[in-house]
């Protein structure tokens, strides 16, 4: 995980749910990192991975609970990767989450005719939260949630969907995680 460029490496997953999930390391441990710090980093990290935020139209959500949602979506990603019963309060938690999105969906059609999902009456962190809530719900839904690994680097833990045929892919990204933990390989191999 490269700390200088925490965006451009966290829009890398295929699913904003896991880019959201990423915006922080080593979650609830001694050497956590965390990259929201303050709603403007919150509104930047939204802005850069394409999603259209409107002025927050009088919601009260604050950080701490996009934090909290956050952690409760990561700890339910871990139970999905391996297929263990998730806490029943973090399920809890998403599914209120859930319906508050579906509640301020709607299905819109653009100029070309096609139809899509838009969200109406939420703007700000509360906008930003129901987008990544939305993709990660049908993410855990569906069979890609079988492709989601965690990356094996000892200084990173993101998640991330491995496209790969054979389903090999050890590390998020090659060129920071991977490239770290060969050349870590190689030095112990010559140093022996």
């Amino acid at each position: 995980m490269n700390e200088m460029k925490p965006f451009e490496l966290s829009k890398r997953t295929g699913n904003i749910g896991l880019d959201f999930i990423n915006s922080a390391n080593f979650h609830r441990t001694e050497n956590h990192q965390e990259w929201f710090n303050s709603e403007m980093d919150v509104m930047k990290w939204a802005d850069y991975t394409g999603i259209s935020v409107e002025e927050d139209s009088g919601s009260a959500m604050s950080l701490a609970e996009m934090i909290e949602l956050r952690e409760v979506m990561y700890r339910l990603a871990l139970h999905a990767i391996k297929r263990t019963i998730a806490a029943v309060d973090d399920r809890r938690t998403f599914n209120e989450w859930i319906k508050q999105a579906h509640k301020h969906t709607e299905v819109t059609q653009n100029e070309a005719g096609v139809f899509e999902k838009k969200l109406i009456g939420a703007g700000g962190l509360t906008n930003i939260a129901y987008v990544v809530v939305l993709a990660f719900g049908d993410l855990i839904m569906s069979k890609t949630i079988q492709k989601v690994k965690q990356c094996q680097s000892s200084r990173c833990e993101w998640l991330f969907i491995d496209q790969t045929k054979n389903q090999s892919k050890q590390w998020c990204s090659m060129k920071v995680c991977g490239n770290r933990e060969k050349a870590k390989r190689f030095y112990h191999s010559t140093k022996k």
